[in-house]
């Protein structure tokens, strides 16, 4: 009697053992799957995070190289203005070899190329018109004169200077507009003179800024 009763302790322990033992392998393991999955959704996370920040900065980068080697430079020695000569030439453009340090800048070239192109320009407006021609005259002489006067002042004038000349560069291609708009001239012929302004106002705002930035 006494060696059953010892016979079905025992089997009631070992099976009490088992079962803690089973209890504590399922825990365990539910435990270290649960760390895993953590641990490798964080690691993907992380890795989505820095390739994204990685595309970013690269494609910035990359817009900021592409910008900065866009820009033209003002006072760089002339190149398309200078060298290249216009689709469409201006029947008075007139080359000439620099003598002064403001015919070296490639924006007083852009400007006195465009100067040649509205002189016939301003011959285009019937009679009754010539207050638009007259504008156009004194716009585009206006360009070239205030960027010959900037470059040999202090910078807070010269700053002043550039920036008339860029207003009168704009109000260029404003009057541009409005010969075309009036059907003086076509889209075509307004292809070369559009660049030469955009061309200038580029670079007479970064002139500006320059000189802005150096009289502070």
């Amino acid at each position: 009697m006494i060696v059953n009763v010892v016979v079905v302790v025992v089997v009631v322990v070992v099976v009490n053992v088992v079962v803690v033992v089973v209890v504590v392998v399922n825990v365990v393991v539910v435990v270290v799957v649960v760390v895993v999955v953590v641990v490798v959704v964080n690691v993907v996370v992380v890795v989505v995070v820095v390739v994204v920040v990685v595309v970013v900065v690269v494609v910035v980068v990359n817009d900021t190289i592409v910008n900065v080697n866009v820009l033209p430079n003002p006072w760089s020695p002339p190149r398309r203005c200078l060298h290249s000569a216009p689709r469409n030439p201006a029947p008075n453009r007139v080359d000439l070899p620099p003598m002064f340090g403001f015919q070296r800048l490639d924006v007083y070239r852009c400007a006195i190329s465009f100067l040649a192109y509205s002189a016939p320009l301003a011959a285009r407006p019937p009679r009754g018109q010539g207050e638009l021609a007259d504008q156009l005259r004194r716009a585009a002489l206006s360009v070239p004169l205030n960027i010959a006067e900037g470059s040999g002042k202090p910078a807070r004038d010269a700053r002043r200077f550039y920036a008339i000349a860029r207003g009168s560069a704009l109000e260029c291609a404003a009057i541009l507009d409005a010969f075309e708009a009036l059907g003086l001239v076509t889209t075509q012929e307004l292809v070369e003179p559009r660049e030469l302004l955009e061309r200038t106002v580029s670079m007479l705002t970064r002139m500006a800024r320059v000189e802005g930035n150096r009289g502070e």
